[in-house]
């Protein structure tokens, strides 16, 4: 059985590892004016000790943009918005925007582990494509999206991944490995699909 265990966890760490690289690559296009009233950060993220992660933030309007951690001991944070886990602890990355309209803030806690299971990974991922999904859904309505049949029906099939895994991370003991193995690769799928979408609902929907 503890050899089982320690097979299950290999295995969800690579893939975890693999699958960051994927969703590093997604940019969340929230304008920075729109910072004060809507997120434009994932409001937290379980790293295993050694990973790295870029925080992505959309910068539409070239403004400045600045990060900083709480705690350098468990988690640095570069120039360029890439968190590093130094070892198991929590930090905060305070995200500074700065345009010609004001100076916006939004933080994400940062949770570091030895080892992360299928769950958080899950949830962690799945945090990042529903950002992704409100802010798609936001363009969308902005833009007169919601009247293409097409771009309904993709945003909601998002936001049905985007409650499956909020359920399947909730209760993880339902699932196999191989169901939540598909979830993880289902999630960065879709993530890679809306960076194709993204600048598409920004234009006006002719």
């Amino acid at each position: 059985m503890e050899n089982r265990k320690t097979s299950f966890m290999k295995r969800a760490a690579m893939f975890v590892m693999a699958l960051a690289v994927v969703l590093t690559t997604v940019l969340v296009p929230v304008p920075a004016k729109a910072a004060a009233a809507d997120a434009f950060v994932v409001s937290s993220y379980t790293m295993a000790k050694g990973e790295k992660w870029k925080l992505n933030v959309y910068n539409a309007d070239n403004a400045k943009v600045s990060y900083k951690t709480s705690k350098k001991s468990v988690a640095t944070v570069s120039k360029k918005g890439v968190v590093t886990a130094k070892k198991a602890g929590s930090a905060t990355i305070t995200v500074t925007v700065k345009d010609s309209e004001g100076t916006y803030q939004a933080k994400t806690k940062i949770k570091v582990k030895k080892q992360i299971t299928y769950a958080e990974a899950i949830k962690r991922v799945n945090a990042e494509l529903n950002l992704l999904y409100v802010c798609a859904a936001e363009l969308a309505e902005m833009n007169g999206w919601l009247e293409n049949e097409e771009a309904v029906t993709y945003l909601a099939a998002c936001a049905d991944l985007v409650d499956e895994a909020n359920a399947m991370a909730k209760n993880p003991n339902a699932y196999t490995v191989e169901e939540m193995e598909d979830e993880l690769n289902a999630i960065a799928i879709m993530a890679e699909q809306m960076e194709g979408f993204l600048p598409v609902f920004a234009e006006p929907y002719a």
